[in-house]
């Protein structure tokens, strides 16, 4: 009711970039302790670099943007009457 396109595009889609953010803040750590622990188990040892955290967290960005930014579109289009 009187919103912009451009203004509920920006607001949902911010918002799903900042639980995404978020949840890779949360993930990140847990997911390098966790595999620190399981593979310090093994006979021949290799390191978890912050690479493959973001090769990772760039993926997720790729398939996470233009899913929200489609829905967000379809959101923004709808005649609210």
């Amino acid at each position: 009711m009187g919103a912009s396109f451009q203004s509920i595009f920006q607001i949902l889609t911010l918002n799903f970039i900042k639980l995404l953010v978020l949840s890779l803040l949360v993930a990140i750590p847990i997911g390098w302790y966790t595999m620190k622990s399981w593979l310090d188990d093994f006979e021949y040892r290799i390191e978890i670099g912050c690479g493959i955290f973001a090769v990772a967290g760039s993926m997720v960005m790729t398939i996470v943007i233009p899913t929200v930014s489609y829905e967000s579109i379809k959101a923004a289009v709808v005649n609210p009457a």
